[in-house]
C-alpha cells in the first residue's frame, strides 16, 4: 500500500498560512466489536480482554479534550479517524458534532470494519462529508466470519452498499482494504473484480503476524500455486 507511506502524505500538503495544522489524525481508543484473526489487543478491546486476558486500556480523552480542539477545527482541511472501530468510539461522535458546528466542509476520513451503521451516524453523515475506507477480507461468508470473528457477512455487505451509495451521492472517497492472508490468498484476484464493480480502489495490506495468517510462511508449493 504505497499510498499510505507517511512521507508522501506530507509531500502532498502545503504549509497552512495561518500556522494551524491542516490535518489531524485521531487514534484515541481500541474499542472494537471484532476479534480478527490477524489483530491484537492494541486495536481491539475484545481481543485484549478475551484473548490476551489483560485489563482495558486507559482512555484519558474526555470532554475537556474535545473542548481544546475547538481552536483548531476551523482551520483543518482533513481529519482522520482510526480505531478500534471508529464508529463505536463515543468521543469521535463528540468530535464530529463539533466539526459539524465549526467546519462542516472539512474532509472526514474513516477506516472502519463496516459492521456499524446507526441512526446517529447516518444523521451526522448528512451534515458533513465522510470519506470511507472499509476493511473487508473475504467474499465468502465462512472465510470472512472466520477472519473477522463476531462480524455477520450479510450485514457488512449491506453496509458496504450503503456507504458506497452515500459516497457516490456526496462525491466523497470510498475504498476497500484487504488484509492479504493465508485464509483468503486465492480470492485476491476476485477482489479486483469486486472493487471494479463498486468503482472503488482496493488496497492490499501485508500481514506478517501471527505466522499462521502470513502468506510468507506458506510452503514453496503453496506459494507457486
Amino acid at each position: 500500500n504505497f499510498d499510505a507511506v507517511k512521507t508522501l502524505q506530507y509531500d502532498e500538503r502545503t504549509l497552512n498560512k495561518n500556522k494551524y495544522p491542516s490535518v489531524m489524525e485521531f487514534e484515541l481508543s481500541n474499542v472494537c466489536n471484532l476479534e480478527c484473526a490477524m489483530c491484537n489487543g492494541n486495536f481491539s478491546s475484545l481481543i485484549r480482554a478475551k484473548r490476551e486476558n489483560l485489563p482495558p486500556l486507559e482512555i484519558p480523552y474526555n470532554t475537556a479534550f474535545v473542548n481544546q480542539l475547538e481552536e483548531f477545527i476551523p482551520y483543518l482541511d482533513e481529519v482522520k479517524f482510526y480505531g478500534g472501530e471508529p464508529f463505536l468510539v463515543d468521543i469521535y461522535y463528540d468530535i464530529w458534532e463539533r466539526i459539524l458546528k465549526l467546519n462542516p466542509k472539512v474532509r472526514i476520513s474513516v477506516q472502519t470494519n463496516g459492521t456499524t451503521l446507526n441512526s446517529r451516524l447516518k444523521d451526522l453523515m448528512e451534515g458533513i462529508d465522510f470519506h470511507i475506507n472499509i476493511s473487508f477480507d473475504s467474499l465468502k461468508k465462512e472465510v470472512y466470519e472466520e477472519i473477522r470473528k463476531n462480524a455477520v457477512y450479510e450485514r457488512v455487505r449491506e453496509n458496504i452498499n450503503y456507504f458506497r451509495e452515500y459516497c457516490r451521492r456526496k462525491n466523497t472517497f470510498f475504498g476497500i482494504s484487504v488484509c492479504a492472508m493465508q485464509q483468503n490468498r486465492m480470492e485476491l484476484p476476485e477482489f479486483i473484480n469486486f472493487c471494479n464493480g463498486l468503482d472503488a480502489p482496493v488496497y492490499f495490506h501485508t500481514v506478517l503476524y501471527p505466522e499462521h495468517c502470513s502468506i510468507r510462511n506458506l510452503s514453496a508449493t503453496q506459494l507457486d500455486e
